[in-house]
């Protein structure tokens, strides 16, 4: 029983309420019309029937096979609470479905198996095989697990992953590369104990082997004590391979004098005495949950040069399997892999590694309520919400699976190949990514420098830090008591950060942009904030002078500010679809969109551009899922009325906003609202960056 009986009841009502449990199947193809119909069903789907019976591997090309992956279970070891049996471990299938989902963007099915016979459940997921392009087994006891995945793997041409064993083997393979690298001890030198000989702990100390451990410096223990050659208790020929020639007996006499601690047994099994005994900089796994083999406290108090990671979420350095099996799947599906072999495991440990020891961005930081976070003891290992592990962890399994020879996709240049891979990742992560990707491809090779203006001078260094490290814009920070800054105070509205591009000097720059401001009266031509739903991007414009007294005057000057807008669309290389709102209220709003329509049909004829007079036409007439180059500009009237569509928008499709964008003047202004964070303002010093270069 919980310790916490308001989440004990918080739990079961999130499971609970409709729709029940955790997930569900949702149709990819419209089927609204007697057409969509024959197409999903008969007749039309013999066609693809009668090409897969030619050609197995079209299966591919017509089915969601390779995106989908069963969640194979029987409940015999459902996370630390034993055997509860197929029925009982469900909630926990249904859990990985999500995690799959949310983390790679793949597909589950669920299979919770009645039986204990390893035959049977070898059996029934051969039979069931052709359904699904990969296999993950869950939950399954130790030494079967070892059994069934060894003999599906043989017998079928996909991937068969039991993560109980491999996941958490790679996740803490990762973390122990980086914690030898904060205490400075080499992999081939440190002696390790293991505590726990279930199917986790004998994958972990297979697994650092290949990293590089020497086999006669691990020594494995479990609930008999010491692993040695010639004991009879508990042993089967997994464990023997462990076995050495020692005297040592128990877990405290093995931990005496070692490097390493790794425990993936049960809670309180390790004191502050025996932390004490191990070697200068120790490093401690204690993986048990909920309860580690020694508290994060315990340990940090026993001594002060100890590096500890748990399986727990709310210490550093969680051991979360979720960093392993969502993006090895992604990448042995993207290349038809017909296994995760050793090769692709060391690779996704070693990018899980490298990935640590980047700069964090900031929204990672905010995500877990941290101030600061850098590689060091209290961080070895990536967080579970860093979107940066799918497009890193994914590419590096995928290199592995086509040099290693499992793949069946070979492309003839890998390079280019895994460069355009990376890229369809991130498009996965959503729009906001797909919009900055295409950013950063064009931005040059050139960086271009950009003035950093907050009030928060930790966000501006985090920022700079941040943009220095890629490279592509040269972040410029103020002088705070310049009298051009309090100039642009004027026109960022006492907004809490702004970008500003500028070149050469900055202030000479920005006094000279501000003059130029003066004489015409108004620098600004158009206010652009894009929003960026799980679906669909959209670019929420208005014109920012002063309305004009004639309709059709303001309607030019509505529709040269949404031509501002379509011009950065298309140097993007989307496809824009256009709509002018005018509110219904109003005599003139035909009359006011009509020029605007005019304007932007003469400057782009093949423009989708329509009038609207409300969201909800617009976005009802649109509904079909739009491709990964469409995006919609919505233009209004003035500022009032595009902020509130924003907020609207905002909270009706659960959208990420970035700007206002200030454009059509050789300055560029990018505004952010208080409360961003660094990686806003990172954001926003790349898109100044590009519209300037547009400009150019």
């Amino acid at each position: 029983m919980s310790k916490h009986p308001d989440r004990v009841e918080e739990a079961l009502e999130y499971h609970r309420r409709e729709r029940r449990g955790k997930i569900a199947v949702c149709a990819t193809k419209p089927c609204r019309t007697q057409r969509d119909l024959s197409l999903a069903y008969t007749p039309g789907v013999a066609e693809p029937c009668r090409l897969i019976h030619k050609d197995p591997e079209c299966v591919y090309e017509f089915t969601n096979k390779g995106n989908l992956v069963a969640v194979v279970s029987n409940g015999t070891a459902v996370l630390g609470l034993g055997n509860l049996g197929a029925a009982a471990g469900k909630p926990v299938m249904e859990g990985k479905g999500v995690l799959f989902k949310r983390f790679a963007d793949i597909d589950v099915y669920d299979i919770n198996l009645d039986s204990e016979d390893p035959e049977e459940i070898i059996q029934a997921v051969r039979l069931m095989a052709p359904t699904f392009g990969g296999i993950n087994l869950e939950d399954i006891k130790a030494p079967e697990c070892f059994e069934i995945e060894s003999r599906l793997q043989a017998l079928l041409p996909i991937p068969v992953f039991h993560d109980d064993q491999h996941g958490t083997a790679i996740i803490s393979g990762a973390a122990l590369l980086n914690a030898l690298e904060v205490a400075g001890k080499a992999i081939d030198q440190v002696r390790v104990v293991f505590n726990g000989a279930g199917a986790a702990g004998l994958a972990c100390a297979r697994f650092w082997r290949e990293l590089g451990v020497p086999a006669d410096h691990i020594t494995m223990c479990d609930i008999h004590g010491v692993v040695f050659k010639g004991r009879s208790a508990g042993m089967n020929p997994w464990l023997e391979v462990f076995a050495r020639d020692t005297s040592m007996r128990t877990l405290e006499e093995a931990i005496s004098g070692a490097d390493v601690f790794c425990g993936l047994s049960v809670g309180g099994v390790v004191s502050a005495e025996m932390l004490q005994s191990m070697a200068p900089r120790p490093i401690v796994f204690a993986m048990a949950n909920p309860d580690p083999e020694i508290g994060y406290e315990e340990a940090r108090a026993a001594r002060d040069d100890v590096i500890v990671a748990t399986g727990r979420s709310d210490y550093p350095n969680q051991v979360n399997n979720v960093l392993g099996f969502p993006f090895l799947f992604r990448g042995a599906l993207d290349v038809r892999a017909r296994e995760i072999n050793l090769p692709m495991k060391l690779a996704a440990a070693r990018a899980l590694a490298r990935l640590a020891r980047s700069e964090v961005p900031a929204s990672v930081r905010q995500a877990y309520g941290m101030e600061d976070l850098h590689f060091g003891p209290e961080y070895i290992i990536p967080k579970p919400f860093d979107d940066r592990v799918l497009y890193h962890v994914a590419p590096a399994v995928a290199r592995a699976a086509i040099e290693s020879g499992v793949s069946q996709v070979q492309p003839k240049d890998l390079e280019a190949w895994l460069a355009e891979y990376r890229s369809g990742l991130i498009r996965r992560l959503g729009p906001r990514h797909e919009l900055m990707m295409r950013v950063t491809r064009r931005l040059g090779e050139t960086p271009v420098s950009v003035l950093l203006v907050d009030d928060q001078p930790s966000r501006v260094k985090a920022a700079a830090r941040q943009l220095q490290e890629e490279g592509l814009v040269q972040p410029l920070l103020p002088v705070l008591d310049d009298p051009a800054l309090q100039e642009l105070d004027v026109l960022t509205d006492g907004l809490a950060a702004a970008a500003v591009l500028c070149g050469g000097d900055y202030a000479a720059r920005l006094r000279g942009l501000l003059r130029h401001a003066e004489e015409q009266g108004r620098p600004f031509m158009a206010q652009l904030t894009l929003v960026c739903a799980p679906s669909r991007t959209l670019l929420v414009c208005a014109p920012t002078a002063p309305r004009c007294e004639s309709a059709l005057a303001w309607g030019e000057q509505l529709g040269e500010a949404a031509a501002q807008v379509v011009d950065f669309a298309l140097e993007l290389g989307y496809r824009p679809r256009l709509s002018v709102f005018c509110p219904r209220e109003q005599a003139d709003s035909e009359c006011l969109a009509s020029p605007a329509l005019q304007h932007l049909r003469e400057r782009f004829p093949d423009l989708d551009a329509r009038m609207a007079l409300g969201l909800d036409e617009v976005l009802d007439a649109r509904r079909e899922e739009p491709g990964c180059d469409d995006v919609e500009i919505l233009a209004f009237a003035g500022p009032a009325s595009a902020g509130l569509a924003v907020g609207l928008l905002g909270r009706m499709m659960e959208a990420e906003l970035a700007g206002p964008l200030l454009l059509g003047s050789s300055l560029v202004v990018n505004l952010l609202p208080g409360g961003a964070c660094a990686d806003d303002l990172v954001r926003q010093a790349k898109l100044s960056a590009m519209m300037a270069l547009q400009n150019e």
